[in-house]
């Protein structure tokens, strides 16, 4: 950034070879300008984040939402809460929701309870070089994990649910007070018949199991493909 455009305000962020928006602040109003030096936004907001996937997220008045690199507000400055980089969390009120970062419309409604931001997992299946993002929601205690098209993949009714990141997905999950484990498609793996289930719940393709709450041995389940 040239030092005239710096001079312009109080704050400049550094443009970058992947980056041809930046924040700029004014006192205490931020807005952006693209690499020419020209306000694509008036310097009108609370709050103005860097710019990911072509869209930047801004705040004015409490409020978020997000705009793209004509300037113009694609979501609109609604939402309590905006969080994540790629298909965001929103919160409106005590509730949650994902939008499309490209786009800025919505992913899902917002209507989950509690909502994690997305896990990477591998997934040889996929042609996407074998990665898939997932994201855990909850609504009524229940959980369950949706994939970026906004589809629950597996279904809310899990007390608890983790999400193994390292292996074609697996998926540690509690039900009715016992453990089990499903494949990504929602099928169930292994019985949901187990009081305890390691964390660190898989070795070689086998998962860590045990049967009862006072065995000090850990058994080993091998886990089979299910299609």
């Amino acid at each position: 950034m040239s030092n005239q455009y710096q001079k312009d305000y109080d704050f400049c962020e550094k443009f970058s070879e992947y980056r041809d928006i930046a924040v700029v602040r004014r006192g205490d109003k931020f807005g952006y300008i693209n690499r020419e030096g020209v306000e694509i936004t008036p310097l009108k907001y609370d709050r103005a984040m860097q710019f990911y996937y072509g869209t930047g997220r801004v705040q004015l008045g409490g409020k978020w939402g997000m705009i793209n690199k004509r300037g113009k507000e694609i979501t609109p400055l609604v939402y309590d809460e905006l969080k994540g980089i790629k298909n965001p969390i929103v919160r409106l009120g005590d509730k949650y929701g994902f939008i499309r970062s490209k786009t800025g419309k919505l992913l899902t409604h917002v209507k989950y309870d509690d909502a994690e931001e997305w896990t990477q997992i591998m997934n040889f299946d996929s042609p996407r070089f074998g990665k898939e993002d997932l994201a855990r929601v909850c609504i009524g205690g229940k959980w369950g994990c949706i994939n970026q098209r906004g589809e629950e993949v597996i279904p809310l009714i899990y007390d608890e649910i983790e999400i193994d990141q390292f292996e074609n997905p697996r998926f540690r999950a509690k039900l009715n007070g016992k453990w089990g484990f499903l494949c990504k498609n929602g099928k169930v793996a292994i019985a949901f018949e187990y009081d305890e289930a390691s964390d660190n719940f898989f070795l070689n393709g086998s998962a860590r199991v045990c049967p009862y709450l006072r065995c000090k041995k850990e058994f080993y389940h091998q886990l089979f493909r299910v299609v």
